[in-house]
């Protein structure tokens, strides 16, 4: 494929033009992205614009045009509705059942996405469901990779202290894990977050020269992780309230935890990349239970 490009400075309409053409060619969203940064380079379109677009085509838009913007929404407050709904509520505070209303707790989630990270977690399931239905091997080829702390003392959990433990009590299963080979360039994914040492020009640049096929992953959505959703906490859970000498013990209790986790069950949390990237898709891009 070849893509166009004009003199000068790249207009967003021609950039527009040529995310079209790769869809129209049956380019993914995350091929799209990278071969319009080999064209255009620092004058290349963001990543979440980008998959913004692609998303428009995809769902039957054929202009490159903007939508129209009605400008801000016309408001009109009635303070005397709002006198009587305080009043009201004065008069009987349990009115505010019978008014069908509930105190509801917030949530705590990873972090407050922009609409462009939520157009990017959307492309990304987009991206995960479409390959795993055309390729059955798909999930069963991706390596992930990611970083996370491991303390010289972390507090036992308010379950693991609970629970009551003899002399007698079984070990858990141990079951040493192979990784497999994959030598042909294609034949693995690599699944890491847009964290800073992963975004180093040097890292694009050694991934490329290998031919490591990069999987690019939403930003702040560690629920589309396998690291962040399984091995984390499995991995963390039987060191919490164990006090460590230095880093070679740390090193030593990481590994033993390592190992003791089954490898069908670290199987499994790869197939479920699917059901997550499923349900953040009918979540409408936002983080889902």
């Amino acid at each position: 494929m070849q893509v166009v490009r004009g003199c000068g400075h790249s207009s967003g309409m021609e950039q527009r033009t040529n995310i079209k053409s790769c869809f129209k060619l049956g380019k993914t969203a995350a091929e799209t992205v990278e071969m319009m940064r080999q064209v255009y380079g620092d004058n290349c379109l963001s990543c979440a614009q980008i998959f913004r677009w692609y998303a428009r085509f995809e769902s039957g838009v054929e202009t490159t045009e903007d939508e129209a913007r009605p400008g801000r929404p016309f408001s009109v407050l009635n303070e005397g509705l709002i006198a009587k709904v305080r009043e009201r509520i004065q008069e009987e505070r349990c009115a505010t059942v019978r008014m069908s209303k509930r105190k509801v707790a917030s949530r705590f989630v990873p972090h407050s996405l922009s609409d462009d990270q939520r157009h990017e977690r959307v492309q990304y399931t987009k991206d995960i469901i479409k390959t795993a239905r055309r390729n059955r091997n798909f999930l069963n080829s991706i390596v992930a990779e990611d970083e996370t702390w491991c303390f010289r003392y972390d507090p036992t959990t308010k379950r693991q202290s609970a629970e009551w433990k003899s002399p007698a009590s079984a070990k858990g299963r141990k079951a040493r894990r192979v990784r497999p080979e994959y030598s042909a360039p294609g034949s693995w994914f690599l699944l890491h977050d847009n964290a800073l040492v992963h975004r180093a020009v040097a890292v694009p640049e050694f991934l490329a020269q290998k031919q490591v096929c990069v999987l690019n992953h939403p930003p702040y959505s560690p629920d589309l992780s396998p690291c962040d959703y399984f091995l984390y906490p499995k991995l963390k859970l039987p060191l919490k309230g164990r006090l460590f000498e230095d880093v070679q013990d740390i090193q030593g209790a990481v590994t033993s935890s390592l190992r003791a986790i089954p490898q069908e069950d670290v199987q499994r949390s790869f197939q479920s990349l699917l059901d997550c990237a499923t349900r953040c898709f009918d979540a409408e891009e936002m983080y889902f239970e």
